[in-house]
């Protein structure tokens, strides 16, 4: 265990899905004797395990925090999210621990950098606004603010929405509300980013692993099973969290697993979840750009590092070693 002077530090660990995170974050964690932090949105979830690739965390030594927090179907806002890392982020520190954030989920990540509007955050109608009956929802976005709506996949209901609520709201353009810079730690992101021929066989090993475990009785087939006909079903669908909607829909045509069936729900799955992957690393780029010119003059320090094969446990920790030591 290295000690380091934890006092306003924190280590953020994200990047695509199947990257590695998880393995390196326990690593990590034992390494610096720091504590992990969730920054998975379907992790926050309790009855989504298996297609989350949730970590054991309640068998796990090093703490864990902010996993299996959500009960019911309900959206956690980003307002919250940030209100709740924050929260355990001083907690761990008071311990004298080093607060892990761990996850791919960059948009709630970004609020720790820039705090979200707090406009309309709670709504609870925010997939069923009154707009102009003749235009989608992204379309009507787009009318009314083509540089968000350019931003935005026209299936994203839930931020095609809160975008205009924005606007009803507020009458100016959402793209121009840009949150102000508020940072309140030390931050050293690593970003683990592995070739892309790496990043697809990961994927398709563990998709097929979840579908089809070789030593386990646990599928994910059995997971969304447990799930079909409860409200949790018509909350994934809205979600859209990889991998779900497609297993119910699968479940609810075949009485009979035929293996060739299974084939095709593998790889309709693994493409979607390169396409997901795909969404992240641009994410990534993007904030990447946005911490590097608005956190220069900041009283508290960011530092950015890329690494393509998490396996490089000794120049990854004397990385943050230095940064925590300056």
């Amino acid at each position: 265990m290295t000690e380091i002077n934890k006092n306003q530090n924190t280590l953020i660990i994200s990047g695509p899905t199947a990257s590695g995170k998880t393995s390196l974050s326990l690593q990590l964690a034992s390494f610096f004797d720091g504590e992990i932090i969730n920054a998975d949105m379907g992790q926050f979830y309790e009855p989504f395990e298996i297609g989350t690739a949730k970590p054991d965390w309640k068998n796990e030594k090093i703490p864990h925090h902010l996993f299996d927090i959500i009960t019911t179907p309900e959206n956690l806002t980003v307002c919250k999210y940030r209100e709740l890392v924050l929260d355990k982020i001083f907690e761990v520190q008071k311990r004298g621990k080093l607060p892990i954030i761990v996850g791919g989920s960059l948009f709630y990540l970004k609020t720790l950098f820039f705090p979200p509007s707090p406009i309309n955050q709670e709504s609870s109608d925010l997939n069923e606004l009154p707009i102009d009956e003749n235009l989608t929802p992204w379309e009507f976005l787009n009318k009314i603010d083509p540089v968000r709506a350019q931003e935005l996949h026209s299936n994203d209901l839930y931020r095609i929405n809160r975008a205009i609520k924005i606007w009803q709201t507020t009458k100016m353009q959402p793209s121009k509300l840009k949150p102000k810079p508020d940072l309140q730690f030390n931050a050293f992101i690593l970003f683990l980013n592995p070739p892309k021929e790496v990043l697809e066989k990961n994927i398709r090993i563990r998709t097929q692993e979840m579908i089809a475990p070789i030593n386990s009785n646990k599928s994910w087939i059995d997971e969304v099973k447990k799930i079909v006909g409860t409200p949790w079903e018509d909350f994934l669908r809205e979600k859209k969290f990889i991998g779900y909607p497609e297993l119910l829909d699968w479940i609810g045509k075949n009485d009979k697993f035929l293996e060739k069936d299974i084939d095709f729900l593998i790889e309709n799955i693994v493409i979607k979840t390169r396409q997901y992957a795909k969404r992240q690393i641009t994410f990534w780029k993007k904030l990447k750009k946005e911490l590097k010119s608005d956190f220069l003059q900041m009283h508290f320090r960011v530092e950015l590092f890329e690494v393509e094969d998490s396996s490089k446990f000794e120049d990854v920790s004397n990385k943050i070693n230095f940064f925590y030591k300056k």
